[in-house]
Order: structure tokens, then sequence, then C-alpha cells
């Protein structure tokens, strides 16, 4: 009969391990676990990925390899946000700023809320294309000439801030075009029509153009998911400018400016 005794205290000794191994299964201690949240790429990203986990009074910040399926980051069960951006070099918590002078970087983005009140989530994530690569292919009405304007593109948005939206602050890059006659550049996620198109020519004066309501007029929709790139041919002659697609054309005389 001694031995019962003996064999109940071994019993309740593993009892005790087992609880203190499974302590996030007390009811009472949940509240002070982890929530695990495993995000999953159907379509793996091609460069590495920088993610950006943060809650109040929490942030974790980490670079999924190129290829990865999938990641799991644990977080606090209250509500968290999550940023990814790729290529990871600008971007930080506060979110992706280009510097001015430069342009946008070919950047692929998700950003999501979660309430991870919970023990597990699970969530699919496709990384967006949120940058523009507007090509302006340059027209003369003598091709052997060097084209005689350098050209600014200048906005009011200079990247994405933390919740991932486009962020106020000013935006300009310069491009002078080479033996092609094509200058390109990257464009944020734009708010509204306001991005301008300087040409400067070689005697100094410059010229002003609405690009962003020339790019509206041509059916340009910055609301997508994906942005597309864009094209516009600028035709150049001694008295004016025409901006065209293949479904839409604009001329402005040199005596058109604003």
């Amino acid at each position: 009969m001694a031995r019962y005794p003996r064999i109940c205290l071994v019993f309740l000794d593993c009892l005790f391990i087992t609880v203190s191994f499974l302590g996030c299964s007390v009811k009472e201690d949940r509240d002070r676990c982890p929530c695990h949240l495993e995000l999953y790429f159907p379509e793996p990203p091609g460069e590495p990925v920088a993610i950006y986990a943060f809650a109040e009074g929490f942030s974790r910040s980490d670079t999924i390899p190129a290829g990865s399926a999938g990641y799991i980051v644990e977080v606090p069960r209250r509500d968290v946000s999550v940023n990814l951006y790729s290529p990871p070099e600008l971007s930080s918590y506060e979110g992706m700023t280009i510097p001015y002078g430069q342009d946008c970087p070919p950047v692929m983005m998700a950003s999501r809320k979660y309430d991870a009140s919970c023990e597990f989530i699970r969530d699919t994530v496709r990384l967006r294309k949120n940058y523009c690569r507007l090509s302006l292919r340059l027209v003369l009405s003598d091709p052997s000439e060097p084209y005689p304007f350098s050209l600014t593109v200048r906005g009011e948005v200079c990247g994405y801030g933390r919740n991932a939206l486009p962020l106020a602050g000013p935006f300009g890059f310069r491009m002078k075009p080479g033996e092609d006659k094509v200058c390109t550049v990257g464009l944020p996620r734009q708010r509204d029509d306001s991005l301008l198109l300087d040409i400067v020519s070689a005697d100094g004066t410059l010229r002003t153009f609405a690009l962003g309501e020339i790019m509206a007029a041509s059916g340009y929709d910055w609301s997508l998911p994906d942005l597309e790139d864009c094209e516009l041919v600028v035709d150049y002659s001694r008295t004016s400018v025409t901006f065209r697609t293949d479904y839409w054309s604009r001329t402005f005389s040199f005596e058109y400016f604003l």
C-alpha cells in the first residue's frame, strides 16, 4: 500500500511539469501569451521584404528572404499593424520617404491591421505594385538634333507614411534625355492630379505643364491596387509640345504655361 502515495507524488510532479510547459493553455494566463501571426505569400517575393509589426508598446522588424512562401511572427494580443516593403532599403517603422532629387524605387507593398486577441491568425498577403514607371518618349522634328530640354517632375507626395498611405511632402526628380530620347521616372501613388512637369530650355526658359491632369486625361487611375506603368510621347516643335498616348493627344503652345 505504501507504493500508492509514491505513485501519486510522481503523478503530481509530472502534472506540474506539464502545466509549466503549457502555461499559455491555462485560462487566466492566456492574455499574457502572444498571438501567432502567420503570413502566407501565394506569389513568393522576388526580393527581400522588410516587415514591421507594431502596436501600443510593441514593435518588431525583420527581413523576409526572397522566395519565401510564408512568415510567422509573435505579436501581442491586441490591435496590431503590419507593413511590408520590397525592396527594404528606404523603409522604416515610419514608412518610406523618398529623398528630394530621387524618384520612387520599384516598391512592392502590403499593409494590414489585425485584431490579435486570439491564439492564431493566418492571412494570405499579396505585395502590390505601389509605383508608376512613367516614360517620356521625346520626338523632335529633326531626330539627329539633341533634345534642347531637360525635364523635371515635381509633386506633393514624397513616399508612404506609417499607415502605408501616400505621404505629403516635396518630390522632385530631374531628367536629361539620352541618345534614345527617353526619360523615365518612378512615381509614388498620388492623392490627386497635382503632378507638374517643368521643361527647361537651353536658354533657361522654364515652362510648367500640369502633368497630373495630362495623365488623368489620358485615363490613368491612381486608385488601382497595382499601379500601371505609363508612357507619354512628347512631340516637340519650335512652337508647341504635344503629349499623346495611343488613344489620346493634347497640344500646348509655347505661349501657354502655368
